[in-house]
């Protein structure tokens, strides 16, 4: 495939061909509505491209909040944005939600769903508190609580905004063709899958 090429292109050190040849593979894609490799190609096409690799990633996560990607396609785009803005970032906790709220709603039976919900988002929540100063058990508790408290509807729009910002204007695909924003349900149940919030008595 021209993604692949892309790639050997950028192994061979041919970096302006190999990003040539990427946006074109990106720009197929997007053309025939192959969401899920296009999820994929935006992330391959963030490791060709440092510079507008936060856009790129903000793009594909984007993308793959809305489609049904492989769930190592969700997690890996997850984690590279997440490391890219640093978890001090205010996008950073949001991330980690919406990574959660994706796998438990949507990838409950995937036999990786609680490893990614117990240990990468936690992780990604835990490394959050502690770019923040809150290391503490319940402090991390209280700020998590304080996290959720605006509700899920509210913090899902706050994250596609911080993407669409991140995107910057630079869309390589037609967001109209792929609705709007993800359905919003309740933030406890996925905050009791993290972990941080004791199951109801």
């Amino acid at each position: 495939t021209l993604a692949n090429m892309a790639l050997i292109q950028h192994q061979a050190g041919d970096t302006g061909a190999a990003h040539t040849t990427m946006r074109q593979a990106v720009e197929n894609l997007a053309a025939i509505g192959a969401w899920p490799d296009l999820a994929r190609a935006l992330d391959n096409f963030s490791r060709l491209d440092e510079t507008d690799a936060p856009a790129l990633l903000a793009q594909g996560c984007w993308l793959a909040r809305r489609v049904d990607t492989p769930l190592g396609d969700l997690v890996n785009l997850t984690i590279a944005l997440f490391e890219t803005l640093g978890s001090q970032s205010a996008g950073a906790p949001l991330l980690a939600l919406g990574l959660g709220w994706r796998v438990q709603e949507r990838y409950a039976d995937h036999p990786d769903a609680m490893d990614v919900l117990e240990t990468t988002a936690q992780a990604m929540l835990r490394a959050c508190a502690a770019a923040r100063g809150i290391e503490n058990p319940e402090q991390i508790e209280a700020w998590m609580q304080t996290l959720i408290e605006p509700g899920r509807e509210a913090l899902e729009r706050q994250l596609d905004a911080e993407l669409e910002a991140l995107a910057d204007g630079r869309w390589l695909f037609d967001r109209r063709r792929l609705g709007g924003a993800c359905e919003p349900q309740h933030c406890a149940a996925v905050m009791v899958m993290l972990g941080f919030v004791p199951h109801p008595s």
